[in-house]
């Protein structure tokens, strides 16, 4: 409605959607370009909308029932557009060459692009590392084919002892929540996996200048404004397709398992009851991140033995870890500001954020070691009113089962029944 009421605002209103195919959320933005031509009775009778996307099949049916017109641009438009880049780009990176030399680079990249932009630009970043033009013309002897020669290239050229590392990085930024800061990124590999207790934070795994992750991971990543990316779209389509050199071969599911062991073993560096500080988190750069969203990559990738290991040494209500996650990211109040003084006394049962959380393996592990079933506390004040408003339906059970009072008054929606039907 809202978005509607500002389209109508206008005479002419135009929505522009480019690259599609690298929309990290493809499925959910089809559905709303959907709803929002095709719906009759909000769709904006002014509203002109085009995308454009390679021509993957999910994309062409959808759009394809709204609108049949299609324009293939095709190898021929885009050969133009990158002559022009490849003319820009000669004066700009190239000019200490002659002009000889500068034609030649044009004419083999343009005959090797295939209409491909990113090949152009990842081949014109080589060449301007290299100090002469012998150099030159001996990388122009052995261009690679495709970008996928390219990024094998690229990972091959690793050097073997920081491959892991490197590894870490590209499974985080293929797959992060949300945007990561350099700091953010280059702590991640401060998890030391190789240890015989299983995932556990050592400092002295850390950078000392975090901007060092930059190197690692060469062309294959990009940073803008402190924000670090993958620099390409089609970096992570590598990365997940069958083409790939094993030690860099990656799982959506297991990357996010292992991002969300590497949070929670992040996490448990925090083992004292004393209040946090703004310079003791300033110090631990991705401890937000960690804190915020190990529930989500535990969910997207499933709970394996190993990260239910982990999770279970946080669920310890008498360990510091599980108040500090509190206290750095409260679940039961998501929208209050961090209160890294929180007492361990308001700090609620583990069995209350495990079932607020969804968390049912974890939830039945609690159960099965005696915890309190009717521990009152939180804005839902027990743990079968948390399960409940958030329709964790298996957790509820398992409560139930457990002999959890149905009847119990109190917390945000009165009891358990009304919370449930708030779904």
């Amino acid at each position: 409605d809202v978005l509607r009421n500002i389209l109508n605002g206008f005479l002419h209103a135009y929505i522009v959607i480019d690259a599609l195919d690298e929309c990290a959320n493809r499925e959910e933005t089809l559905v709303w370009v959907n709803e929002v031509v095709s719906n009759t009775d909000q769709a904006a009778d002014n509203l002109h909308i085009m995308v454009t996307s390679r021509p993957e099949r999910d994309i062409e049916e959808v759009l394809g029932t709204i609108d049949p017109r299609a324009i293939d641009i095709g190898n021929t438009t885009a050969n133009q557009d990158i002559i022009k880049y490849l003319e820009h780009q000669m004066q700009l990176k190239l000019k200490r060459y002659n002009k000889n030399t500068r034609e030649e680079i044009m004419s083999s990249l343009r005959e090797h692009a295939e209409g491909s932009f990113r090949w152009v630009a990842l081949q014109l970043a080589e060449l301007e590392n290299c100090l002469s033009e012998y150099e030159i013309m001996e990388q122009m002897k052995d261009l690679p084919k495709g970008l996928d020669d390219i990024y094998k290239r690229m990972l091959k050229s690793i050097d073997g002892k920081y491959c892991a590392d490197t590894m870490t990085f590209l499974e985080w930024l293929s797959f992060s929540k949300r945007p990561l800061k350099v700091a953010e990124i280059a702590d991640a590999i401060t998890v030391d996996f190789s240890s015989e207790v299983g995932p556990v934070f050592n400092e002295k795994k850390r950078y000392s200048n975090p901007r060092d992750m930059l190197i690692r991971c060469s062309s294959l990543v990009t940073e803008s404004e402190g924000t670090i990316k993958l620099s390409h779209f089609s970096v992570k389509e590598y990365l997940l397709s069958t083409r790939v050199e094993n030690n860099f071969s990656m799982s959506e599911k297991t990357t996010h398992s292992k991002i969300s062991e590497i949070s929670v073993a992040y996490i448990l560096q925090f083992d004292s009851f004393e209040p946090l500080t703004e310079a003791r988190l300033s110090s631990s750069p991705l401890a937000q991140y960690a804190a915020e969203h190990w529930i989500d990559h535990a969910k997207s990738g499933g709970m394996d033995c190993a990260l239910l290991k982990l999770i279970l040494q946080l669920f310890v209500s008498e360990t510091a870890a599980f108040t500090n996650w509190i206290r750095i990211n409260n679940i039961d109040k998501p929208w209050d500001p961090m209160d890294l003084s929180m007492n361990k006394a308001e700090i609620c049962s583990p069995l209350y954020y495990a079932s607020l959380a969804g968390l049912q393996e974890v939830s039945k592990h609690l159960l099965e070691n005696k915890a309190d079933v009717n521990a009152q506390g939180g804005k839902y004040r027990n743990a079968l009113q948390a399960a409940s408003s958030e329709g964790h339906e298996a957790i509820v059970k398992l409560l139930l089962e457990k002999g959890a009072d149905v009847n119990a008054q109190g917390g945000q929606y009165g009891n358990a029944l009304q919370a449930a039907s708030s779904q």
